[in-house]
Formats: structure tokens, C-alpha cells, sequence
């Protein structure tokens, strides 16, 4: 039938040829990992987002050809949900970031990105704003304005900033048409 000595040492080396795979593929993932990482390869990055209009918070990963996203409900909007809408289209601004670049022990650096002026104003502040507009969703539409980088909404975010300061005197709509009349804001 069969040697049985031979059967042995040949499902000897299939076992040892099955096992020595395994180190193998692990230590050449490792080198590949190794390199990319010593030439400067960013493997996983992490982009920041916030809702202008309820500041739910959003995270876009990726990580080596893997791509996915998180959301996270704040204060502000469990808050704008119960209070003003209960769903609506998120439209996304994004946060200041940095990421690491160049070749480490040669060269290198940070870059990083702004954001959106908004992702900098407090949550506490954005709900109490809705809470002195008589129409919500006026502020909606503010903020969703007040999102995008333009020199046009610098302004319109300056007269938002001291009608805060101010403690809220008034509406809103009156004090955009007092400081618009005195000629402080082009609109």
C-alpha cells in the first residue's frame, strides 16, 4: 500500500510549508508597512466635519484603501432636533485639521486646513442664537450662509459677533438693517 515512513515526511513538509507562510506574508506586510511609512506614505488620514445647521459632528477616515465615515450627535444637535426640525439636509463644513507629511529624518512637516469660520463658534453660542430668532429657520439659512469662506460673510459675521456681544439687543433682522444703514455692512 504505502510506505508509511515516506507518508509521514511528506505530510511533514505540507504542514511545514503551510506553517512557514504565515511568517512570511507577516514580515513582508511589516517591511511594506515600514517603507511606506519611512518614505512618507500617509496611510490613514482623519478629515473633521460639523453640521452648519445642528453641528452634528462627522469624521471621513481613510486608511490605506479603506474609506468610512462616523457621525456623532452634540449637545446643540439633540437640541436643534427637538427644538427646530426633526430632520434635514446636513450641510457640512469642515474643520481645522493637520496632517503630517515628507520623509521622517529628512524632511518634513504639518500642512494644515482653516476650516470653515463656523466649526469655531460654540455650540452653546450657535443654540442660543436660534433661540432669539423669531423664525428658526431664518437662522438655519444664516448659518448655512455663514458655513461658506467669502468676504461678503466675514462681514455678516462680524455684525453676528457684536449683535452676541451685545447680549442679543433687539432681532437680529433690525440690527443687520442698523449696522447695513450706517454703511459698516455691504450686503
Amino acid at each position: 500500500m504505502g510506505n508509511r515512513e515516506f507518508d509521514e515526511e511528506t505530510s511533514d513538509r505540507q504542514m511545514y510549508a503551510r506553517r512557514s507562510r504565515w511568517p512570511r506574508f507577516l514580515t513582508l506586510a511589516f517591511c511594506a508597512w515600514l517603507g511606506s511609512y519611512l518614505l512618507g506614505f500617509p496611510g490613514c488620514s482623519r478629515i473633521p466635519y460639523t453640521c452648519a445647521v445642528c453641528r452634528k459632528a462627522k469624521r471621513d477616515h481613510r486608511c490605506l484603501w479603506l474609506k468610512w465615515s462616523d457621525q456623532e450627535d452634540t449637545d446643540c444637535s439633540l437640541w436643534y432636533r427637538d427644538h427646530v426640525e426633526r430632520t434635514h439636509s446636513h450641510f457640512w463644513a469642515e474643520r481645522p485639521s493637520c496632517r503630517r507629511f515628507g520623509i521622517p529624518g529628512l524632511y518634513g512637516g504639518y500642512a494644515c486646513r482653516g476650516g470653515s469660520p463656523l466649526a469655531g463658534l460654540s455650540t452653546i453660542v450657535q443654540r442660543e442664537i436660534y433661540q432669539h430668532f423669531g423664525d428658526k429657520l431664518e437662522a438655519k439659512q444664516l448659518f448655512i450662509r455663514l458655513a461658506r469662506i467669502d468676504e461678503d460673510n466675514a462681514r455678516t459675521w462680524d455684525t453676528l459677533m457684536e449683535w452676541v456681544g451685545e447680549d442679543y439687543p433687539g432681532t437680529w433682522h433690525d440690527w443687520w438693517e442698523k449696522h447695513r444703514a450706517q454703511g459698516t455692512v455691504a450686503r
